[in-house]
């Protein structure tokens, strides 16, 4: 019977989206001392500090949700939804209409390796310029992880099995085959038998020739 754990969540956890507000402010500092191009500066006016020119992301793979694909570019659910709200957020002016084209200013720099799972991912937060840290677990009742804000995104209500359903109908056939492929262990049986019944004999028929 083949069983394929599919892992949504373990109890009642969510993907969590973790911004270190703090670091943004940091990034953006460095971004507006370090802005000589024209096309650089006409970035930073249109985002107007609102968000750094470049986000860096620590993240894991777990499909679907967040993976690199066939081209090596990091695809999911999540990247989508990062792009839109840094255009909503970021790269459009509060003032500007929803339905105009913006500039896309603000990069996604995601870390060129994934880490090996949501503990290294948690080791890793608010180091090198990490931005956002993503996905990591948490509680719908919690608001901030590590002192950093947090925001739900995916709920996971427990682990759901998939299991293949076997037609009863095979169980005997599966009895059977069994039996024929455990067919040395009874040969060796016979065997033994067979050489303990010819040591029995020789000593018995010598004890009576000896009577």
């Amino acid at each position: 019977m083949s069983v394929f754990p599919w892992h949504v969540s373990v109890h009642v956890a969510f993907f969590i989206m973790l911004c270190h507000v703090d670091v943004v402010t940091s990034s953006s500092n460095k971004t507006n001392s370090s802005t000589g191009a024209s096309s650089s500066t006409k970035c930073q006016q249109q985002v107007n500090n609102r968000c750094p020119l470049s986000l860096k992301i620590d993240w894991w793979e777990i499909p679907p949700y967040i993976y690199k694909d066939d081209k090596g570019v990091v695809s999911g659910i999540f990247p989508d939804i990062l792009k839109r709200l840094v255009t909503e957020c970021c790269d459009r002016h509060p003032s500007s209409n929803a339905q105009e084209d913006v500039t896309k200013c603000v990069k996604l720099n995601f870390s060129e390796t994934a880490s090996n799972d949501s503990e290294v991912v948690k080791k890793h937060i608010n180091m090198n310029g990490t931005v956002l840290s993503m996905p990591i677990y948490g509680d719908m009742k919690d608001v901030t992880f590590q002192n950093h804000p947090f925001y739900p995104v995916v709920e996971s209500p427990g682990v759901v099995f998939i299991v293949k359903k076997e037609d009863s109908s095979n169980a005997a056939q599966a009895v059977m085959e069994a039996v024929f492929q455990g067919w040395p262990v009874l040969l060796l049986t016979l065997i033994m038998a067979a050489l303990s019944g010819i040591v029995v004999w020789a000593l018995v028929s010598k004890c009576t020739y000896s009577g």
